[in-house]
């Protein structure tokens, strides 16, 4: 599988401007941290899946919509002033009275990448969907040019998520503290193409 290199200017594309629709994958093969406990992770970030050079691509979505609770894509991901829910939140979201109303209806920032979890390498490639709080310290080590690019499968790094979960969910994101070889190269060819 060819391996591509991570372009600044084309993450910079999916900050939280443009995004896309969600993204499914079956359970076994999503990755994620556990929203009701305390817990630390350690994950390799995959190259980027194409030549656009991304590691991560974004979406938005509204949780527990409904009498169903379920979780809807914003419509916005398809075309600007679309979404009903950002319609409303916008309006009311500086009324305290609706305080509780506009939090269930705001939009919520996801990234998804592809990346192994280095705990459990044998599951392989899975597919992660993250929010800001993760993505952008990720982004910053990534663009900081000390680390160079860390998804280099010869020369990469795992970051390393240490999750506090004290009423507020907190996640502090940090690179291991040296580079590293994959540890299997048919992980290249696992890579889900979020395009």
């Amino acid at each position: 599988m060819e391996v591509f290199a991570y372009k600044k200017e084309a993450q910079d594309k999916y900050g939280q401007k443009s995004f896309e629709p969600f993204i499914k994958v079956p359970k076994e093969k999503q990755f994620a941290l556990d929203a009701k406990s305390d817990g630390d992770y350690e994950v390799r970030l995959m190259p980027p899946w194409s030549a656009e050079g991304v590691f991560a691509k974004g979406t938005i979505v509204h949780y527990f919509v409904g009498a169903e609770r379920q979780i809807v894509v914003c419509p916005n991901t398809q075309g600007p002033n679309l979404c009903p829910f950002c319609r409303v939140h916008s309006e009311i979201k500086s009324d305290k009275m609706y305080l509780a109303d506009t939090e269930a209806i705001r939009p919520n920032y996801r990234y998804y990448s592809n990346v192994v979890d280095m705990k459990n390498p044998g599951r392989g490639v899975l597919l992660w969907s993250y929010g800001p709080q993760i993505f952008f310290p990720i982004k910053k080590v990534q663009d900081s040019g000390r680390w160079g690019d860390v998804t280099n499968p010869l020369e990469g790094y795992d970051f390393i998520i240490s999750r506090q979960v004290r009423g507020k969910v907190t996640d502090a994101v940090n690179p291991a503290p040296q580079p590293s070889h994959l540890l299997d190269d048919r992980w290249l060819d696992q890579r889900f193409n979020i395009d």
